[in-house]
């Protein structure tokens, strides 16, 4: 037996313990750039008074007037906006979420291993990840709400007290106007008063809960005058609707279902397994000793995803998981339960302990695998988007960039869960890059994003993940080269083998000549301006600047060879002009083409003097133009020595 001190040491570790696990967990997060609809759904607030607020909808029928005041303060202090501000303020309400819950069930439920498991299976619950990921979501701070008004609500009816009750209903009150899931705690607390009554821990069902449903139906009224934008909710029960969201309690069989390529069987059957046999082991596990606990546990977790089921159809619920952040309370503590093994064959509690700690640590390690997997595939699109907002600040006001290749979205080629989206919603078509710009650096710019498939596949067959780009597949077209021709800079994005996205400048076009002079010149179709070579973390990154003469045969490229002192080649940058996107046929006379490419060497070059060359061949062939440098003299073997680079030691 623990004495009243260690026990109450015992009382104080369990929350710091879940904050330390939670800030380990969620690191990462407060790096993450903004993405998805981020600038809007935050900087619709720019234009509104605190006041105004109070009568303005937010996108997609939506009313949440004191979210919609919380970004305002949060935005208050500066045009431009600091991503880990926000990312802070919602990660904190994940956590502050993750104790209250431990507080809550260890006060209706009294035992603190099964208290801890359900905060620690709430705190890494990994189906609804994008929730805490997103820098505009405020699903983390209702949770808390939630769990004060039942802790609230269960406390006063044991001990009689009213103040509790009017608190509560305050407390609801406010979630109406926090957000829309806030209409479901009326509901929630009528199914702790029957838990409540059903246990004999109250004399009888106390109808007077039903006074919670009048802040509920004053917002419905209210919603309904507000004028609202977007789809109005489409309202039905439909069973792929129920298969989506069965995941959030089904997660611990749905998972590894999927990973391991879904059984042959359709994302609704692999779905509809799962939750069949996380029903029979949630049952076998909790027993007829806790089968209530069980009860109240699943009517929770189906009362809060009740509005997201009937309300919203499968092509929102399907790339929207942080729906499932708000029933996940209910989910863990079921999960939780499996600790307190109720099997009646197994007569020794040791051995009935033991199983149970066994199988809740195989569901935290599953929680904490599906998390991280979700955090990495969230940190690679946060890092390209870290490089995005830089490459349009530094274009400055009125700057123009072309993007080629950036993610809309993109997932793992296995998915995380069987049915529905599970990958990183990056940047909508519906929402500009230069709002991510404008939004997180002031800087008020233009940008465009087209799509090059063929150039694209070879990078993303070999990347692990599935990519659907932004833009129009414009692969050697006129609009490619007018977009570039439109741009001060272009942009490239690359797919590692390792999972990291890049982006890289390629180049520009311009529509006439800006250098007098050239270097030299390669058959009758181009003459090249300039080259500037630049070292870079071990790398040689070249820019050079040709002017078209006349069109080049569509099989005609470029190579860029590197010698060193003895006349070996060590290094080389072959190909079309801007990263492949604008073959030499494709230039049109009279442009400027400054093209951007980076020299692939056998390995680190060591100190010393290196020759580059240049030149252009026929891919069908293999026979190069004829080169002559800027005095007519012809270059021997269609290479032109353009620029002698002395590397110093590293």
């Amino acid at each position: 037996m623990l004495n009243s001190r260690n026990a109450r040491w015992l009382e104080w570790l369990s929350p710091a313990v879940i904050l330390a696990i939670g800030l380990i967990a969620y690191w990462p997060v407060f790096f993450y750039n903004f993405f998805w609809e981020d600038p809007f759904d935050i900087g619709q607030v720019e234009w509104y008074s605190v006041g105004q607020l109070l009568a303005v909808p937010q996108s997609n029928s939506y009313y949440r007037p004191l979210s919609l005041i919380i970004f305002k303060a949060l935005s208050y202090a500066s045009p431009a906006h600091p991503a880990w501000m926000y990312h802070l303020f919602v990660v904190s309400g994940h956590l502050a979420a993750a104790v209250l819950l431990f507080g809550l069930a260890r006060y209706l439920f009294g035992r603190r291993e099964f208290a801890l498991a359900a905060s620690l299976i709430f705190l890494l619950y990994p189906v609804s990840f994008e929730a805490t990921a997103r820098a505009s979501n405020l699903h983390e701070w209702l949770a808390p709400l939630l769990f004060v008004s039942l802790w609230l609500y269960a406390w006063g009816r044991r001990t009689g007290r009213r103040w509790p009750f009017f608190v509560t209903l305050a407390v609801i009150a406010l979630a109406q106007a926090f957000q829309e899931n806030g209409l479901t705690f009326p509901v929630l607390l009528l199914l702790l008063e029957l838990f409540l009554a059903w246990q004999k821990r109250v004399e009888r069902f106390h109808p007077a809960v039903l006074i919670y449903f009048l802040p509920a139906l004053l917002f419905l009224l209210i919603w309904s005058r507000i004028p609202k934008g977007g789809e109005p909710p489409q309202l039905g029960l439909h069973l792929r609707e129920a298969l989506y969201v069965s995941q959030g309690i089904s997660f611990p069989f749905a998972g590894p279902i999927s990973w391991v390529g879904g059984l042959g069987l359709s994302p609704e059957w692999q779905a509809g397994a799962a939750l069949i046999l996380a029903a029979g082991v949630l049952a076998l596990a909790h027993g007829r000793e806790n089968a209530p606990r069980l009860t109240l546990a699943l009517a929770w977790w189906a009362g809060a995803i009740s509005l997201a089921w009937i309300a919203r159809p499968i092509e929102y619920l399907q790339v929207s998981p942080r729906v499932m952040y708000f029933p996940s309370f209910g989910a863990s503590l079921a999960w939780a339960g499996v600790i307190d093994l109720g099997v009646s064959w197994l007569r020794r509690e040791a051995t009935r302990r033991t199983i149970g700690v066994i199988v809740l640590g195989v569901v935290l390690l599953e929680c904490s695998f599906g998390l991280s997997r979700s955090v990495e595939l969230y940190r690679r699109g946060s890092r390209l988007m870290d490089e995005i907002i830089p490459a349009g600040g530094r274009a400055g006001a009125g700057g123009r960039l072309l993007f080629v290749n950036v993610p809309d979205r993109f997932e793992y080629r296995a998915p995380l869960y069987p049915l529905g989206y599970w990958g990183m919603l990056l940047a909508p078509v519906s929402q500009d890059l230069s709002d991510f710009v404008r939004f997180a650096t002031n800087v008020k710019m233009q940008t465009r994003s087209l799509s090059d498939f063929p150039l694209l596949a070879g990078m993303v067959d070999a990347s692990p993940y599935r990519v659907n780009t932004r833009g129009v597949d414009a692969h050697a077209s006129d609009l490619m080269y007018d977009t570039i021709l439109w741009a001060d800079e272009t942009y490239w994005t690359d797919y590692d083998a390792d999972g990291a996205m890049r982006l890289r400048p390629v180049g520009d076009v311009r529509a006439s000549r800006t250098i007098a002079g050239f270097i030299g010149r390669f058959g009758v179709t181009s003459q090249l301006l300039s080259v500037d070579a630049q070292t870079e973390a071990g790398a040689i990154r070249l820019t050079l600047c040709w002017s078209a003469l006349q069109s080049a045969h569509p099989t005609d490229t470029i190579f860029v060879h590197l010698f060193d002192s003895s006349g070996a080649l060590v290094g080389q940058a072959d190909g079309d002009s801007l990263g492949g996107l604008l073959p030499p046929s494709a230039w049109r006379p009279g442009d400027e083409i400054v093209d951007r490419r980076t020299l692939v060497t056998n390995g680190p070059l060591p100190a010393g003097e290196y020759r580059l060359t240049v030149g252009f061949y026929d891919r069908a062939d293999g026979s190069r133009y004829p080169a002559y440098d800027a005095r007519g003299r012809e270059a021997a073997d269609g290479e032109l020595e353009v620029l002698r680079l002395n590397l110093p030691p590293e």
